[in-house]
């Protein structure tokens, strides 16, 4: 599953969870996905001219680890008692992409803002959207998209790091992909966090913006979501404010230049 990794990152847990379905019985997942993990094993599958194609990155050289880090395993004690529960599925793969994002360097900023303004905003924003037949605006809509139009001023927050060969780069994409983090309910009922974008957002107005992101929404609520939607995310935003935290620190995935968090 390392080709997995490589291709969709901290979104690797949920194409697992699929792949793992796939193997109990390939006609319980989308056709799309279906013919994606054929492909992965082997199998021959029916042209299929709609299916993306998924260009497999080459993983960037690791980087060495500390030396230190053996030693602080080893003296981590597990006190009398204890019950070990081990870490597995979806929730190890995530435990993977945290270790991970240990090597990116990161800062971190947090502002307390004002919102009444915005709040009497959104109520004229909504009605005008109302009348017309048009989604309503969230709180999440208008900070996103104050975030798009603040990049244009900002564009280097758009740029994310790697290491090549020992060699730190500055990767500057084309494009702004706005990764949109969405909590979904598991067939178990257990909870994933998936982690979709809408490209090109940059290029966007505000209604073209607002119909992508119901449409991602949608699909993601749907099951309908496909391998391209999680490809090349290059900024993210989540909204943890919804379970009353005041402020919050995500930890930055590999790939992406910032995370902005709402509360």
């Amino acid at each position: 599953m390392k080709s997995l990794e490589s291709v969709f990152g901290p979104n690797s847990a949920l194409v697992e969870e699929l792949y793992k379905q796939y193997q109990e019985n390939p006609e319980t997942v989308p056709n799309h996905w279906r013919k994606y993990f054929d492909e992965l094993n082997g199998k021959e599958t029916a042209p299929d001219e709609s299916r993306p194609v998924v260009q497999e990155q080459k993983p960037a050289k690791p980087e060495p680890k500390p030396a230190t880090e053996k030693k602080e395993k080893d003296e981590i004690s597990i006190p009398d008692g204890a019950e070990l529960q081990k870490i597995k599925g979806v929730a190890s793969k995530i435990v993977e992409n945290m270790d991970e994002s240990i090597y990116v360097p990161t800062a971190t900023s947090l502002r307390v803002l004002p919102v009444k303004m915005m709040t009497e905003d959104r109520a004229i924003i909504n009605t005008h959207l109302l009348r017309s037949g048009q989604p309503k605006a969230s709180f999440t809509h208008l900070i996103a998209w104050a975030v798009i139009k603040a990049l244009k001023d900002f564009p280097s927050i758009n740029s994310y790091y790697v290491n090549q060969d020992n060699t730190p780069y500055k990767v500057v994409p084309g494009d702004v992909n706005l990764g949109i983090a969405v909590d979904l309910e598991s067939r178990d009922g257990s909870r994933n966090l998936v982690v979709p974008n809408i490209k090109g957002v940059d290029k966007m107005n505000f209604r073209e913006f607002l119909h992508a992101y119901a449409e991602l929404i949608n699909k993601a609520r749907k099951g309908k979501l496909e391998l391209s939607d999680f490809q090349n995310t290059t900024i993210s935003i989540t909204n943890p404010g919804t379970i009353g935290t005041v402020s919050s620190v995500p930890r930055l995935m590999k790939g992406q230049g910032a995370i902005i968090a709402t509360g």
